[in-house]
């Protein structure tokens, strides 16, 4: 396998493993086994993030409480 071969196929499979943890959260967010904040972290990406990745899919981000009060951590974090 040439050195370009070896590259394509290193980033097919990052592309892999990246769209399984989205599908993964998404999944877990749409049969509540996941709130908002740990379908974020499941799929490695921020919460706001998240929120158009579930759109995306057809999921309504139902916020609860946890959600709100961790956005606001988040908030207060960056400042």
């Amino acid at each position: 396998m040439s050195k370009d071969e070896k590259s394509d196929l290193s980033n097919a499979v990052r592309e892999l493993v990246y769209k399984g943890r989205i599908l993964l959260a998404v999944d877990r967010y749409r049969q509540a086994k996941a709130s908002l904040g740990k379908a974020a972290e499941i799929a490695g990406v921020p919460v706001g993030d998240m929120i158009e990745i579930l759109a995306s899919y057809g999921v309504e981000a139902n916020l609860e409480v946890d959600d709100y009060l961790e956005s606001l951590k988040t908030l207060r974090k960056a400042r």
